[in-house]
């Protein structure tokens, strides 16, 4: 027996469904968009307290090691990244030498943008290609290059990379970490 429809009958046309297909899918690629900058955001947010904690941890280590702790960022490799290093100061003489035991380190992945103050009076010391904080037993900030006790904060900023320039990552914001005199380090959200 043969089925024929009948002229009033309701169906979907070709066209009719190539239009909703055209619609899901344009409906997909906000959504991933939207989650995408999200979760970059939010990845951010993460890096940001995870530095904040990593300084941190300087003073902390000084009371175990009995001993003065540098805490040292790296210079960008040519993926970007950079490397967080926290340096016991066994031998006490303020300045990183090659015995000085490395008591912890972690990675800033390369989509995320680490960098000094850009006011020279808050800026990390640099010694060579790296930036250096010393934390000593007293929880003072020590500058390295000039072995005093730190008259200003010290502050580092990190981003994302599709926050900076002409990027395309909105709102635009950065995490600045504040290592005061007294080794009290704050994180602060900044937009821009």
């Amino acid at each position: 027996m043969r089925m024929c429809r009948r002229r009033g009958e309701m169906g979907f046309s070709l066209i009719e469904m190539l239009v909703v297909v055209a619609i899901l899918g344009l409906i997909s690629i906000i959504l991933t968009v939207a989650i995408a900058g999200t979760l970059k955001r939010q990845r951010l947010e993460t890096a940001g307290h995870q530095l904040k904690s990593f300084v941190d941890r300087a003073y902390a280590l000084t009371a175990q090691q009995a001993s003065d702790v540098f805490v040292q960022i790296g210079p960008a490799q040519a993926d970007g990244s950079r490397t967080l290093t926290l340096v016991a100061d066994t031998n006490s003489n303020q300045t990183l030498d090659g015995g000085d035991p490395v008591l912890a380190t972690e990675t800033i992945t390369g989509d995320l943008i680490l960098t000094n103050s850009t006011t020279a009076a808050t800026q990390w010391p640099t010694v060579g290609s790296n930036l250096q904080l010393l934390c000593n037993i007293r929880g003072q900030a020590i500058n390295p290059v000039t072995k005093k006790v730190m008259t200003d904060e010290a502050i580092v900023s990190l981003t994302h990379s599709e926050m900076t320039g002409s990027g395309t990552l909105r709102p635009r914001f950065r995490f600045d970490v504040h290592v005061f005199p007294l080794w009290n380090p704050t994180l602060v959200k900044v937009r821009y």
